[in-house]
C-alpha cells in the first residue's frame, strides 16, 4: 500500500509544512536493514523531508541499540551518517550474522549491538542531539497537571476505516 494515500487520510498529502515537531520520536525507528518500515514512520518520514523545519522529541534515550537511532539522524541531518542502512550497521551496530530462528534457519543480520560508540555520539551531539537530563531540569518543570478532556465521538463517515470501505 502507499505510504500515503490521500489528503483526506495523511497529512504528508496535503503539501509541504513548515515546521514539524514529534513528540516520541524514538517510535519513527527502521524494522529492518531495507525500507519499508512501519506505516507510521514511513509516514511521518514523508512529512518530515517536505519540512523546512524539524524538532523530534523524546524522553526515552536510545542506549545500546544505535540502529533505532538511524531513520530519525538521516531525516534530521542528511548525511551526517551513513545513508545505507547496512553500512550504519557494520560501522555502528556491531552487524553480524546469525541463525535466524529455531532448529538454525537462514541466517538474519543482528543490528542489536553497539561498535564506534564514542564516535556516533559526538556526530549526534555535534549535529542533532541536545540531552538534558531529568535531574537537571526538575527546578524548571511546573508541577504536572492531569486533565481527562472528552472528545467528541466521530460520525462513522469520517472513520479511516469506512473510507476505504466506500462507505
Amino acid at each position: 500500500p502507499p505510504t500515503c494515500p490521500g489528503p483526506g487520510l495523511c497529512l504528508a498529502a496535503r503539501g509541504r509544512w513548515r515546521v514539524v515537531i514529534v513528540d516520541e520520536a524514538h517510535m519513527l525507528r527502521p524494522t529492518g536493514l531495507r525500507p519499508p518500515d512501519a506505516r507510521h514512520s514511513e509516514a511521518a518520514a514523508s512529512v518530515i523531508r517536505g519540512a523546512a523545519r524539524v524538532v523530534l522529541l523524546s524522553g526515552t534515550p536510545a542506549l545500546g541499540r544505535p540502529f533505532d537511532l538511524h531513520l530519525q539522524a538521516t531525516l534530521l541531518a542528511p548525511g551526517l551518517l551513513p545513508a545505507d542502512r547496512a553500512a550504519f550497521a557494520r560501522r555502528y551496530c556491531a552487524a553480524r550474522l546469525v541463525p535466524g530462528g529455531p532448529g538454525g534457519g537462514a541466517l538474519r543480520t543482528d543490528v542489536s549491538g553497539l561498535s564506534h560508540g564514542s564516535e556516533l555520539g559526538a556526530a549526534l551531539a555535534r549535529a542533532v542531539m541536545v540531552r538534558r537530563l531529568k535531574a537537571d531540569v526538575c527546578g524548571e518543570l511546573p508541577p504536572k497537571r492531569r486533565a481527562v478532556v472528552l472528545l467528541p465521538r466521530p460520525r462513522p463517515a469520517d472513520w479511516v476505516g469506512a473510507r476505504k470501505r466506500g462507505k
